[in-house]
């Protein structure tokens, strides 16, 4: 038999988002997947992240309900994205990929499925599913958007592939990767490509603080250098360049967001940044 290679999947609209965030963690509200290691249990978000980017892999465990390893993976964008870091608690650690390389991998959507839908799936098809009821036992966890990555059970890891984009969700801005992180790349704020050199192409977006949640702790998007050095903006340099630089960029009618993002609440705006802060 034949075997297809994948296809391309179509652009995403404007309640999709090109990028897909693998989470480190999970609110305190919720319980961790019981399949998941005790010794990985132990660790902390952010040692989470520093485990995959230092191994170069993702480890798949069964979710609940399945016997079959998975990759988990929220298709959330930015304004959603921020929702479930301020309303859902969700710890703001994590790697993204992008949709296309999930799907790649062999990756897709999960069915939210009633329980008694739920039931008529053989065994092996019980990973791609979550129940979802509202009355009675209920389970709901449509807000997750969910997409999996199946894994094999003999080895149920994932390499994260050399060519995808190496952008990760980090909750402090002091928080350095000790793995190298070659590529980087520039998204606008639907996650679609936009190419660096372009005329007055921006090196960082800079968001101001957000006025509700106040200061640090900080949350938001930041790609790394080859030498695993931070490219990302700061409280201090954002609010410079809102001085220098916001009144200038008001009237673009399309922001570009790049992949270094660091700010409290994820609260993006139009403002841009020209600089690159060391």
């Amino acid at each position: 038999m034949t075997v297809q290679p994948p296809g391309l999947l179509g652009a995403a609209g404007p309640a999709q988002f090109e990028f897909l965030i693998h989470f480190c963690g999970r609110p305190s509200s919720a319980a961790m997947t019981p399949t998941v290691h005790q010794t990985i249990r132990d660790l902390q978000p952010w040692q989470r992240l520093h485990n995959i980017l230092w191994e170069g892999q993702i480890r798949g465990y069964a979710p609940f309900g399945s016997d079959s390893p998975m990759v988990c993976l929220s298709k959330s964008p930015l304004e959603h994205l921020r929702w479930l870091l301020s309303h859902r608690q969700w710890p703001p650690w994590g790697l993204l990929l992008r949709r296309q390389t999930v799907y790649d991998l062999g990756g897709g959507p999960v069915w939210y499925a009633r329980t008694e839908q739920l039931a008529t799936l053989p065994a092996e098809l019980r990973g791609w599913a979550v129940r979802f009821e509202a009355g009675t036992n209920r389970s709901d966890w449509l807000h997750e958007r969910e997409w999996r990555i199946p894994m094999p059970p003999d080895n149920p890891v994932l390499q994260l592939p050399p060519d995808s984009v190496p952008v990760i969700l980090v909750g402090d801005p002091r928080w350095q990767p000790t793995a190298l992180v070659q590529r980087t790349v520039f998204v606008d704020h639907y996650g679609m490509l936009a190419a660096p050199g372009q005329p007055r192409h921006p090196q960082i977006v800079d968001v101001p603080n957000c006025h509700t949640c106040g200061p640090p702790p900080y949350a938001g998007i930041r790609r790394t250098n080859g030498s695993g050095r931070s490219l990302a903006s700061c409280p201090a340099s954002t609010t410079a360049a809102k001085h220098q630089h916001g009144t200038a960029v008001q009237g673009r009618s399309r922001s570009v967001h790049a992949a270094t993002v660091v700010a409290s609440c994820i609260s993006f705006t139009t403002t841009l940044s020209e600089r690159v802060v060391p």
